[in-house]
């Protein structure tokens, strides 16, 4: 049996490695393995989209939860 040696790989393309392995929870040793830094690197720009919608999201959900503190503070003193 062959070991597979790991597939160097660019710092923006391990930036993108490091956040596919935060989100889907996989190890980030498994980085080393040849399969998963070619998907990703293959699929780097759908990754980065989903990457950049996330965070569009995230800023966007903390604006409507800042717009509506106000009001769920409200309506929890008039419910006690």
């Amino acid at each position: 049996m062959q070991v597979q040696q790991p597939m160097p790989i660019m710092p923006a393309t391990q930036d993108c490695v490091a956040a596919f392995c935060e989100y889907y929870g996989v190890d980030e040793h498994a980085a080393d393995d040849a399969a998963l830094s070619s998907y990703v690197c293959t699929h780097a720009q759908e990754l980065n989209g989903l990457i950049d919608g996330y965070q569009a999201m995230a800023a966007l959900n903390e604006e409507i939860c800042g717009e509506f503190a106000a009001c769920e503070s409200e309506a929890d003193s008039d419910i006690r």
